[in-house]
Order: structure tokens, then C-alpha cells, then sequence
């Protein structure tokens, strides 16, 4: 069985420079921690951006730099500038480029000089129906010592010298803005050793790289997979390209930053047999699952890390309705910001009032590609199938398929018996596509149906 797997581990040839912390008077601040679904494994933070506007960003230990997406340095107005190195991640490496946000507010907190990496593929873009901004790496939470209170769904932040961890903390050694911690590990079969792995909360479970699992051979078993992460971009490659043989190894017990825990499940080992030569030199990774009933807290200046249990109280922190709030407190309904606000209704049981919204904004963005495509598959959902076609027929085909819905306009024309139709307009679509569109895919697939 392939699996896709999102490990977001991003590494720099160089150690970025930290962003500067502004106090303000302030020794601490605490933030919801935002996900996509209840227990969701990525957690995110709300942040405002130089523009007062609202962003969420993945809360990802595992990244030396932040990283955002092209819109967000655009809507600023702020310069990108080419960088010579590339970014490395567990799906290989890639050029990127470089800009500087002047300052991020995280709640009481002021971060200026934000370094980010642009232009990366395999960033998320949205977590279910919320938009995501980015992913806030080590250049930010170096700045702090952090909490991260997973029952609770909140994370808190420490001025520097206002935290002390308890003396049953494991040690945290920030390596160019990577943190990693000693993990006993103890597999299903007996087999006990100590590793080196990075913490990353980006990360899902525990994962071993290279040498790392080499205790754990025996213990092993084999498959193929794909690896998809940062670096990855599945506009351009078949999944098939990302394609590796790995390893995994049952566990059943793990002492992480002082804390003993069960820990049932596989570790995944990657590049347990590909030569020493093309070795990633990340040793593997520490991720939610462990940590999912604790409180992680990363001391970068004390050098700490522990696992703690909450002593608040279990909470689920409604993301859809307080996404939905912010949406209307400041873009108001904003026509262009139309497409968030109906996915973000509908997902919250209100198909009405995302039809409603939709179609608002439609009749002052008629060829609105993104506002189509959902209008249609809301009513595709629905199993209206008539009305799901005549949306989309009123769409151009280049925007409808950068939207991923040219092939299911394609398809639901053959379904409905229009074949002779459905092949004149597959064809018309790629004969009028630019070369050099990135829809050419999309137009070609629906073809071939």
C-alpha cells in the first residue's frame, strides 16, 4: 500500500539569521493553537502580518527558516531576491528565493526582520478549508522558550530568561537553528538504542534517516513508498517520481525529554539502503504522535527539552467559526476573499449561506475561476449534477483547470452521454492553452478521459 506522507523538514547551507524579538513589556504571550480537524497532527498559529491582515502559519520546529507563498510577499509589496543554495527536505532539494517581512505579531510579541524563504514547493496551502500563509521555522521560535500544550490547544511564549525547565529535561541542541534531543527507543521485538533525532513538530510520528535505524535492521521490514514534503511539487512530477524503498520498524516504548511513554506503531526509516554518498544528513525526526497527549516544551536558551503533562483543561479549538470571525471582522465580505468565507461556511453545515456568498461574489466576478469551481462542487456534493454542469460551462478552460476542475467539467460531460462534446471541448482546450501554461497537465488528462 503506497502512503503519502507530508514531513516538513526544511534545511538551509547556511544558518539563517534570527528574527528580532520586540518585547514591548510583555514576558509571555499564549496562542490557540489552529487545526484543520479536531486532533488533527499539524497545528498552526494565527499571526498578524505588516498589514494588519490575519495569517495562519504551521508551527514547524522541524524548519530552520520560515517560508511563505508568493501571494503573501506580493499583497506586502516586499522585494524577493535570488539566493545561491537550495533548501533541502525529504523529497530532495530546490533553488528557492529569499525575502524579509519587517514584522510578524504573535499575540503580545513582536517579531521584526522576518527572514522567509519564497518560491517553495510543497508548501501547504490551505489546512482543510483555512488558508495558510506559511510555515514559521526556528529563525522565529529560537527567539523564545515555547510550550506547546497540545490537550489544550494552545501554545505560550517565553521572553528569554523568563523560563527555567525542570531538571528532568533531556538536553536541546540547536544546531543551525535545528533542534534535536537524545530518543531512547525501544522496538516491538526488545531492541533498545539511543538516537538523535530532531524534534519537529511539523512532523508526524518518529521517523529514522540514513545510519540512524542501522540498530533497528533487524527489527525491519521492507516497502515502497512515496516521500513527499518540502521540495515536492506534484504540479510538475507523478507521484510515481517520488517513489522510494523504505523501512519501518514497530515500536513499542519511547523515552522522550524525560518521560517515559507506550508508543505502539511503526517507525518509518528512510534511506536505510541507498548509498552512503546520497545520505540526507538529517538523522530522522520526532514528531506529534508522541507528544500528543503532553505539553512539549523547547527551552532554546536553557537547552532543554521535556515532555509535560497540561494542566489545563482538554479543549478543541473551534478553527472553522473563529477563521470565519476574523474573515468578516477585517476583509468584511470582500468579494475576493469570497471563495474562504463559502468553504469555510459550508464546512461548518451552512450550504445556504455559502451559495449565498458564492454567488454574491460571482455577480461581480463572472469569470471567477476559483468562485466556479466551488459553486459547482457544492452542488456536485449535492448530487446535482445538471446544475454542477451548467456552472462550469460558463467557465474558461485554462482558469477552471489551474482550479483542478477542467477534468471533472470533462468527465461529467461524458457521464451525461455528451461524448461527441466533451472530446470537441477537450480538444478545443488544448489546442488554445499556452505552451507554457502549468494547466497543459490538467487540459491533457481531461482529454485522455
Amino acid at each position: 500500500m503506497l502512503l503519502l506522507l507530508c514531513q516538513l523538514a526544511v534545511a538551509v547551507p547556511y544558518p539563517p539569521p534570527r528574527a528580532e524579538l520586540v518585547l514591548g513589556g510583555a514576558t509571555r504571550t499564549t496562542l490557540d493553537l489552529w487545526r484543520p480537524s479536531p486532533n488533527a497532527e499539524k497545528v498552526y498559529v494565527m499571526a498578524r502580518l505588516p498589514d494588519g491582515s490575519p495569517a495562519l502559519f504551521l508551527l514547524d520546529t522541524g524548519a530552520s527558516i520560515s517560508v511563505v507563498h508568493r501571494e503573501v510577499v506580493e499583497k506586502l509589496g516586499l522585494p524577493v531576491t535570488a539566493v545561491d543554495g537550495r533548501i533541502e527536505g525529504l523529497s530532495g532539494s530546490v533553488e528557492w528565493r529569499r525575502a524579509v517581512i519587517p514584522k510578524l505579531q504573535l499575540g503580545e510579541f513582536q517579531i521584526n526582520a522576518v527572514d522567509v524563504a519564497v518560491d517553495v514547493p510543497g508548501v501547504p496551502e490551505s489546512a482543510g478549508p483555512l488558508p495558510v500563509a506559511g510555515i514559521l521555522g526556528n529563525n522565529v521560535w529560537a527567539n523564545f522558550a515555547i510550550e506547546v500544550d497540545y490537550p489544550a490547544d494552545v501554545v505560550t511564549l517565553h521572553a528569554p530568561g523568563t523560563f527555567k525547565a525542570r531538571k528532568r529535561a533531556a538536553p536541546l541542541v540547536l544546531d543551525g537553528l535545528h533542534a534535536y534531543t537524545p530518543v531512547e527507543v525501544r522496538a516491538a521485538d526488545g531492541t533498545t538504542a539511543t538516537v538523535v533525532l530532531e524534534v519537529d513538530t511539523g512532523a508526524n510520528d518518529v521517523l529514522f534517516q540514513g545510519d540512524t535505524g542501522e540498530p533497528f535492521r533487524g527489527s525491519s521490514t521492507t516497502g515502497v513508498e512515496p516521500v513527499i514534503g518540502i521540495g515536492a511539487s506534484l504540479d510538475e512530477l507523478p507521484l510515481t517520481s517520488f517513489l522510494q524503498v523504505t523501512r519501518r520498524v514497530p515500536l513499542d516504548r519511547v523515552k522522550i525529554g524525560g518521560r517515559t511513554l507506550d508508543h505502539a506503531g511503526p517507525a518509518r526509516w528512510y534511506g536505510a539502503d541507498t548509498p552512503m554518498r546520497t545520505r540526507s544528513s538529517m538523522p530522522g525526526l520526532l514528531g506529534y504522535a508522541p507528544m500528543a497527549e503532553h505539553v512539549a516544551v523547547f527551552d532554546f536558551a536553557g537547552e532543554k527539552f521535556e515532555l509535560a503533562p497540561s494542566k489545563r483543561a482538554p479543549r478543541d479549538f473551534d478553527a472553522w467559526t473563529a477563521w470565519l470571525a476574523l474573515e468578516r471582522g477585517h476583509f468584511g465580505e470582500a468579494p475576493d476573499r469570497a471563495a474562504i468565507r463559502g468553504r469555510l461556511q459550508y464546512a461548518k453545515g451552512d450550504r445556504a449561506g455559502a451559495e449565498a456568498t458564492v454567488r454574491a461574489a460571482l455577480a461581480t466576478r463572472p469569470k471567477d475561476a476559483e468562485l466556479i469551481a466551488l459553486l459547482s462542487w457544492i452542488h456536485r456534493n449535492a448530487k446535482e449534477w445538471d446544475a454542477s454542469l451548467a456552472i462550469l460551462d460558463t467557465a474558461d478552460p485554462v482558469p477552471l483547470a489551474e482550479e483542478y476542475e477542467w477534468v471533472a467539467f470533462i468527465d461529467s460531460l461524458v457521464l451525461a452521454g455528451q461524448v461527441d462534446r466533451a472530446l470537441a471541448e477537450a480538444e478545443a482546450a488544448v489546442a488554445a492553452a499556452p505552451a507554457d501554461s502549468p494547466a497543459r497537465d490538467d487540459l491533457y488528462v481531461a482529454l485522455s478521459d
